[in-house]
């Protein structure tokens, strides 16, 4: 065999490098996503319990609560519009493995510029919000603790499938078909939609390969381990650009001759507590296919 020219073999070490320069900043963006997470989910607790609080108070006391909760969700929105920064650079990352660092060099600079920025910024609130978090963490914990979802009674879908709800303050309405259900929330500043499908002509791994190339920036979540018990195979979230953007979950349940294929779309983005509620919905949903 021909040894490669020394131009070409240059080359291809020089894309090798590369890569490997692109893919060395993945494991510390998504170490950040992770702690981003963990702050996120524990303030939108921290929102569920203070509102909760907030409805028992009364005058002067009601009133400084309620400020307080108001720069909790304003906070809530700029940080959790950073965390979805961050994982779209993970996205990113992960959707370029291949390419040289050369290539994406440009859009590298500027998605970590807009990462810069937000990282600052939510840094500053967190700062800001610390003396109310603190303050509030005593007094929620003497707050009655809500009784448990499986008491409240089930909803049921047009296919006869009934799915207990999650307890937010907006409007659900049902509707669907024998093959699909679905969910529509709203309430005063957000929605979202939760729907399932069945399919018989696929595979979860091709339902994947098709969601990939419609939506190259795509992140990877973990599945809870009754989904997998239940067949769920994978879930993945990403967001939508729109003119406000969407955040958006997908799974996939395995079936013998096909599947369910589960979406949460949340308006705007940056609302992870209602995110939260309705992929836990999505899992649920799935659950009674």
């Amino acid at each position: 065999m021909r040894p490669l020219p020394l131009l070409l073999l240059l080359a291809s070490t020089s894309t090798v490098l590369a890569d490997k320069r692109t893919q060395a900043m993945k494991p510390g963006f998504v170490k950040e996503v992770a702690a981003c997470q963990i702050e996120v989910r524990g303030r939108a607790k921290m929102i569920t319990g203070a509102t909760a609080l907030l409805a028992t108070l009364e005058g002067s006391e009601k009133d400084a609560l309620d400020k307080d909760l108001q720069q909790l969700t304003a906070g809530q929105a700029t940080i959790s519009a950073y965390c979805s920064e961050v994982e779209a650079l993970v996205a990113f990352l992960e959707a370029n493995a291949a390419a040289s660092y050369k290539s994406v060099e440009k859009e590298l600079d500027e998605r970590d510029n807009k990462v810069r920025a937000q990282r600052k910024a939510a840094k500053k609130l967190v700062a800001e919000l610390t003396p109310i978090t603190r303050a509030l963490i005593p007094r929620l914990k003497r707050v009655p603790t809500p009784a448990a979802s499986e008491t409240r009674a089930a909803s049921k879908f047009p296919s006869g499938r009934s799915v207990v709800l999650p307890a937010l303050s907006g409007t659900f309405s049902l509707s669907g078909s024998t093959t699909t259900d679905t969910v529509d929330y709203v309430e005063k500043t957000a929605s979202a939609k939760v729907s399932t499908r069945t399919f018989d002509t696929a595979t979860c791994d091709q339902q994947r390969k098709a969601l990939s190339a419609k939506s190259p920036l795509i992140t990877e979540l973990e599945v809870p381990e009754t989904s997998k018990a239940a067949g769920v195979v994978w879930s993945v979230r990403f967001t939508q650009e729109d003119k406000i953007p969407h955040l958006v979950q997908v799974a996939c349940i395995a079936r013998k001759n096909g599947g369910v294929v589960a979406t949460a779309d949340v308006q705007p983005a940056a609302n992870r507590a209602l995110a939260d509620e309705v992929g836990t919905l999505m899992f649920a949903m799935l659950a009674i296919r």
